[in-house]
């Protein structure tokens, strides 16, 4: 194996770690150690790997070499500041968890261990996996579920004096379960101060945020008057969204509404054609009279809407999206006939 493949050492050394050849791994990792010096990408390999070897003394070190070339790493420094609780250094670790708040002050993380590691119950470790332990996971929604059948002045207490509460709020939005997320909006929303306004903002722009729950964020800054466009990370881009100018007269689900989104971004820029496109998606929805029948690829109908606008264009947009012409032309004749059918009716 040539020595200065260092992730491949590094690998190696874990390997060899688990294996109990401990003299071994110290092999790997000398080798990783060498090669390691002139490259960041491999700088970044070998100190999240002697993080996992849990070798504190010698992660800290190349930690701090990866934090002199980007010093907002908020990982490296939650990693650094891990290697000092691990060492029992409890004040040093203090002071990079308060270096990661200066950055992102309601990075959940921080706010959390901060609080953990002086607490009387602390064990003395801390595991390196930048994750809410499951423990705490667990109170973190039962304090949000707590919150939502109580919405009052004190919620909104906590919200404007307690860092930790808002910190576990931005954490519940962004998480993977649906009832979670909408019930940490829901707090947000109630707050409904700059403070809650510049978060959910934020949260348009997070990758690990659903295009779903984003789409019932951009509901709560409407109600909060923020004003539109929305910049917000959508299908994988940088979008603007405009998402007011059709006002329905009932709640329609999710997905219809994530194809109003997308007709604005189809059209982004041609404002004649966007109209009309979201005038046939109103007159759609409202031949359904109520009765909304599952969207499962809103993109789908996006095109399909676009289609009967432009007509084949559509096509050159939807590639590279896992939907077929045949669809796009199947569900646009679905739209004109309900529409039709609709008109003859009335």
């Amino acid at each position: 194996m040539c020595k200065e493949n260092v992730h491949a050492n590094c690998n190696m050394a874990i390997f060899q770690r688990g294996k109990g050849n401990t003299c071994e791994c110290e092999k790997y990792i000398k080798k990783s150690s060498k090669a390691s010096e002139d490259n960041i990408d491999s700088l970044q390999k070998l100190a999240y790997t002697l993080c996992e070897l849990d070798m504190h003394e010698e992660a800290r070190a190349k930690l701090k070499l990866l934090l002199h070339t980007n010093p907002y790493d908020i990982k490296a420094l939650f990693c650094l500041a891990v290697t000092c609780v691990n060492s029992g250094n409890l004040q040093m670790a203090m002071k990079y968890f308060g270096d990661i708040l200066k950055i992102d002050p309601y990075n959940t993380m921080a706010q959390y261990y901060k609080k953990h590691i002086s607490s009387p119950d602390f064990n003395g470790y801390v595991s390196y996996v930048y994750e809410i332990p499951p423990l705490e996971a667990l109170s973190r929604i039962k304090l949000l579920e707590s919150c939502i059948g109580s919405l009052d002045e004190n919620v909104k207490g906590y919200w404007r004096n307690d860092d930790y509460f808002v910190s576990v709020c931005v954490w519940g939005i962004s998480h993977e379960e649906t009832g979670i997320a909408l019930c940490a909006l829901k707090i947000i929303g109630f707050a409904g101060d700059n403070k809650a306004k510049d978060i959910l903002s934020g949260a348009i722009l997070n990758k690990k945020i659903s295009d779903e729950i984003k789409n019932a964020i951009f509901t709560e800054l409407n109600k909060l008057d923020v004003l539109e466009p929305f910049v917000a990370y959508i299908n994988g881009e940088i979008v603007e969204v405009r998402t007011s100018r059709i006002k329905y007269a009932d709640k329609i689900p999710v997905g219809y509404q994530l194809v109003e989104i997308g007709i604005h971004d189809v059209f982004d820029g041609d404002q004649e054609k966007a109209d009309a496109a979201l005038k046939y998606w109103a007159g759609y929805i409202k031949t359904l009279k109520g009765v909304y029948p599952k969207i499962a690829k809103p993109y789908l109908w996006v095109c399909a809407v676009a289609y009967l606008l432009i007509g084949e264009k559509i096509f050159e947009e939807s590639e590279g999206f896992t939907i077929s012409q045949k669809g796009i032309i199947n569900t646009a004749n679905k739209i004109k006939k309900r529409l039709e059918e609709n008109h003859d009716n009335n």
